[in-house]
């Protein structure tokens, strides 16, 4: 995959300064443009404007409330518009429709090459949902900012989560491109399952195969059980000195609805680094 169309998703208010730094210095190193897209709540009428009546009234509520509009957004407009000047690259801005659903946020991600969006929080249920909205309808491989931004334009030492799965397998391709270009890789597997469904003998043939796309990589396997997979991987993060965690995004579906699965989540609300996912 080659990486030409970056998607910026940002969102009224405090403009995010390590999405704006990931997604510029990224569209530089791969000579992409950036397409970011402002999300933003549908402001609240007062009591008053609630009971407008007549043409000339109703047109004053609008106004006024298109006008909130502006002014909410317009911190994140300006905080875009000077990281593209910044980095002297290319960037286009758009608004989407007042609260924008889920599924239509991930319909636009199908159009992209590459997902950006901000670090979601524990106690951030609409970035949450933004996110596992992008990350397991939107098709298109997501990475998520981290709390600091960096300015690098690529990602030195990677760690790539493995387990067997198609989830995992989808986002080590997806993220080859990014993998050629570190001096550092290791694929880990944490878990205590048999080592005949991803062990040693496996993870020699994915090393190998990752050698014939010009990627030098290591494997490791860390002991863990299914209930602390995303906190032994965070703490392996950390001890590798990584700057970029590559995984597969998981879920577990309930009924009609289908969540992010708990290390997804564990790894989503507290990697110390950027996490690019795919599902």
């Amino acid at each position: 995959m080659d990486i030409k169309t970056i998607l910026l998703f940002l969102r009224a208010g405090e403009p995010d300064p390590s999405a704006l730094a990931l997604a510029t210095g990224l569209a530089r190193n791969f000579d992409a443009e950036v397409e970011a897209v402002c999300l933003f709540s549908e402001p609240i009428a007062s009591t008053a404007e609630s009971f407008a009546i007549g043409r000339q009234a109703v047109g004053e509520v609008f106004a006024h409330l298109s006008l909130e509009v502006r002014q909410m957004v317009a911190p994140t407009e300006a905080a875009f518009h000077k990281a593209i000047a910044d980095c002297g690259w290319r960037g286009s801005w758009s608004l989407a429709d007042q609260g924008e659903p889920g599924e239509v946020s991930a319909l636009r991600a199908r159009f992209a090459d590459l997902v950006v969006v901000e670090r979601t929080g524990a106690c951030d249920p609409v970035g949450r949902d933004l996110a596992q909205a992008l990350v397991l309808a939107g098709g298109t491989p997501c990475l998520i900012a981290a709390d600091t931004p960096s300015r690098s334009e690529h990602f030195d030492r990677i760690i790539v989560a493995w387990n067997g799965s198609r989830e995992a397998k989808r986002a080590l391709d997806d993220a080859l491109v990014l993998l050629k270009q570190a001096s550092a890789v290791e694929v880990v597997v944490i878990g205590d399952r048999p080592a005949a469904l991803f062990g040693h003998p496996q993870g020699e043939t994915l090393i190998r195969r990752l050698a014939r796309h010009g990627v030098k990589a290591e494997f490791k396997t860390i002991a863990g059980t299914h209930k602390d997979v995303g906190e032994a991987l965070l703490q392996r993060t950390h001890a590798f000195g990584a700057d970029l965690l590559v995984m597969g995004a998981y879920s577990h579906s309930k009924t009609a609805e289908t969540v992010l699965g708990g290390t997804t989540r564990t790894v989503l609300t507290h990697a110390p680094v950027p996490v690019f996912m795919s599902h």
